[in-house]
């Protein structure tokens, strides 16, 4: 916009153009200040002085030519112009505006690839935290459910050895009420029916 109210003031298209290049140019000073003080990176830490330093070329020129329209000599605020910031300032300008986007564009993408990096290792170790601790909790519960299905039959297993030998006075301590518990008390019964049967 700046390049456009240089040419309105040449041009006398609008006398206020100058003005509105001041107030244009403190915009751009603030802007170009806060986008140096975020920059980290020394490419963009170049582009960022580059840009000052060719900012600075173009604002000096625009000042000769206004000082050279304002003393009437418009031929020669025209010709510098054309010739300084059409022939050299504006595609260099150009340049570095384009070097700048592609700066960005490489750094912000090889920030999301970084931040994707670090929650693609977070979710790699909460998954092998996971994987691990169910692994662990499967190992626990199949140990503590084989202990308490295998106490009971261990209980009858020894009962049923001790009647095996003639004995009938093995109690069985009866605990759970499932499946094993049942057989428990069935052989409970049992024996109790042979020992009446033997008194």
């Amino acid at each position: 916009r700046q390049v456009l109210k240089i040419r309105d003031y040449l041009t006398g298209w609008d006398r206020g153009a100058k003005r509105e290049f001041d107030w244009l140019d403190r915009v751009v000073r603030e802007l170009a200040e806060e986008w140096k003080g975020a920059v980290s990176h020394p490419e963009d830490v170049q582009l960022a002085e580059d840009f000052d330093l060719l900012y600075r070329e173009i604002k000096d020129l625009a000042e000769k030519a206004f000082t050279a329209y304002d003393g009437g000599r418009r031929d020669e605020a025209i010709r510098l112009i054309q010739q300084e910031l059409d022939g050299r300032l504006f595609p260099d300008l150009d340049r570095k505006i384009k070097a700048i986007y592609r700066s960005s564009r490489t750094h912000n993408v090889k920030s999301a690839l970084d931040r994707l990096e670090a929650i693609q290792g977070f979710t790699r170790t909460v998954l092998v935290v996971s994987v691990l601790s169910s692994v662990v909790l499967v190992a626990l519960s199949s140990i503590l459910i084989a202990r308490n299905l295998a106490r009971p039959v261990e209980e009858l297993k020894r009962a049923m050895d001790i009647v095996g030998t003639g004995r009938l006075d093995a109690a069985i301590e009866v605990r759970s009420r499932d499946e094993i518990g049942d057989l428990a008390r069935s052989f409970t019964d049992m024996t109790q029916k042979l020992k009446e049967t033997q008194d």
